[in-house]
Parts: C-alpha cells; sequence; structure tokens
C-alpha cells in the first residue's frame, strides 16, 4: 500500500511529490529515451553537418581558375591573340607535316607570305610501266587539296611577317632527328616566335 503524498504549503512540491509524479524507476537527470530523431543504426550514415567538402571546395577553385582565365583573354589585344593562335596552330600542322613526310617518303616544304602560307611537296605523276606513281622533279610542286589539314591558308591577322632560321626556309625530310628551327610571326600589334630544338620538340614563345 502506497502513501499519498500531500501538497506542501506555499505551493513549493514535497520530495514526495516529485517520487510521485516522475516515471517508476527514472532519476530525475536521466536522459529521455528513445532520443528525439530516433535510435541511431550502425552503418547508416550520419546526417550532414553545415558546412562545405573537399571536392565542392575543390570545383570552386577550378571556376574561379576559368573565370580569371577567361578574363585575361579578354583583356588580350585581339590581334596579338590572333597572331599566338596561328602560332600554336603552325606547331600542330609542323607536326602533322613531319608525320605526312614519313608516310609519304616526300619532302614537305612551308612556304608563307604576308596573306597566308601553304604546304608543298614534289609532284607526282604515273609513268607508262611502272604500278606506282613517280616523283617528277621538273614538275611545279603540289599543294594538299582544300579538305586536307596541311591545305593553303590565309592569316587570320593579315599582314604578317615571316622570318625563318635558317634563311632555307622550313623543310620537312624523314628524318628524326630534325635541326633548329626559328619562326618569327610579326603582325602591327605584337609578334610570336616557334622554336624547334634538335630533338623536334617545339615551343611557342
Amino acid at each position: 500500500m502506497h502513501a499519498t503524498a500531500r501538497p506542501s504549503e506555499g505551493g513549493v512540491p514535497s520530495l514526495g511529490e516529485v517520487v510521485a509524479q516522475r516515471p517508476e524507476g527514472r532519476h530525475p537527470n536521466a536522459t529521455a529515451w528513445p532520443p528525439e530523431g530516433g535510435v541511431p543504426v550502425p552503418g547508416e550514415p550520419a546526417a550532414r553537418q553545415d558546412g562545405f567538402t573537399l571536392l565542392e571546395l575543390m570545383v570552386v577553385v577550378a571556376i574561379i581558375g576559368i573565370l580569371a582565365a577567361t578574363v585575361g583573354l579578354a583583356a588580350m589585344p585581339p590581334r596579338q591573340a590572333d597572331i599566338q593562335t596561328e602560332a600554336r596552330r603552325l606547331v600542330e600542322l609542323f607536326a602533322l607535316a613531319h608525320s605526312e613526310v614519313r608516310a609519304d617518303g616526300r619532302n614537305i616544304a612551308w612556304v608563307a607570305g604576308p596573306d597566308g602560307y601553304r604546304f608543298e611537296r614534289p609532284a607526282r605523276r604515273y609513268v607508262d610501266g611502272e604500278p606506282l606513281p613517280t616523283t617528277v622533279l621538273d614538275a611545279p610542286p603540289e599543294t594538299f587539296p582544300p579538305d586536307a589539314p596541311l591545305r593553303p591558308r590565309a592569316w587570320a591577322s593579315a599582314p604578317v611577317q615571316v622570318r625563318v632560321e635558317p634563311p632555307g626556309g622550313a623543310v620537312f625530310t624523314p628524318e628524326w632527328i630534325a635541326p633548329p628551327l626559328r619562326v618569327e610571326l610579326s603582325a602591327d600589334t605584337g609578334h610570336a616566335l616557334i622554336v624547334r630544338d634538335a630533338a623536334g620538340r617545339y615551343a611557342v614563345q
């Protein structure tokens, strides 16, 4: 038989009232169970906390870098940008011409002027009795067709002054070790320099 706690005078609960009101067996300072939000299950990912992950920060840094590069290109004078673009394109075409020479066997010369440039090589003709075409040394050189990568092209920022060292011009041969080459492109507002070392590597300066 349990004794009933009487309210204490003055409205302040007595110790008996506190014991009678709390659930049986629970300490007054005990934490409620289960906690709000449910019981955590082992193996399940914890709830994400506020903040940025390392991957998100890297993406933000990359976007900032792209925007900075775009602003830098926009601030560059247009004609200077054209000269740099032409130089980088020529580096790719020079490497392609060298590969074409190794596959075809005929030397390729790069001929440039104020308005544009072209790649040309000795012509070949079919001769009676020969199964394959023969190189004709006394015929005018041939250029590449309009749909070929080595086709004749016009400068994007014409007129362009071209200076080639050595003075003999840029000639691509089947040799794997190419002599050094310097091609300087000059326009009204800037210039670009293409350098090829003895190992055949190109660089734009």
